[in-house]
């Protein structure tokens, strides 16, 4: 039998699934704590899909996660609500991503027990970590450990 590897769309379900289920607030903070759990989870790719990272505005950015978190919320397992801001900026918190009841049960029933419990942990500390780090500080951790700065609009202001 062949082992497939669980699908990447698991990874910002599952942040959203731990530390008691906090939300994520702003999609800067979403798009790079997932950045930094591909990056500081180790073990991580051995079971599960990656997102690839391009430099963009705010360091390294995934189309294919915003894809990935407005399917989730089509399917019903994520709460995306938005403050309708017109121009979003790296500070903005003008959007909050929480998991949804059924996102919970799905985790429940179908992944938590495919995913090892050091991994669990883990994701669980990093988020502890990072969720409520200024997110200006949290985009130096991210330039100054793994670059993506090349296109980002606010490198001076952060370096």
């Amino acid at each position: 039998m062949m082992f497939t590897k669980l699908p990447r769309q698991l990874l910002p379900l599952l942040l959203l699934y731990v530390d008691d289920k906090k939300p994520i607030y702003g999609r800067t903070r979403m798009v790079k704590l997932v950045f930094l759990t591909q990056q500081e989870v180790k073990g991580l790719s051995k079971f599960m899909e990656l997102y690839d990272w391009i430099p963009y505005h705010f360091g390294p950015f995934s189309d294919d996660l915003i894809e990935d978190l407005e399917l989730l919320r089509l399917w019903g397992l994520i709460n995306i609500e938005e403050e309708g801001l017109e121009e979003p900026d790296a500070s903005s918190e003008s959007v909050k991503y929480s998991i949804s009841s059924r996102g919970e049960r799905f985790l429940e029933s179908k992944a938590i027990s495919k995913i090892p419990k050091g991994v669990l942990k883990k994701i669980e500390e990093l988020k502890r970590r990072y969720l409520t780090m200024p997110i200006i500080e949290l985009l130096r951790l991210v330039y100054v450990k793994y670059g993506y700065v090349e296109r980002s609009k606010i490198k001076e202001r952060i370096l």
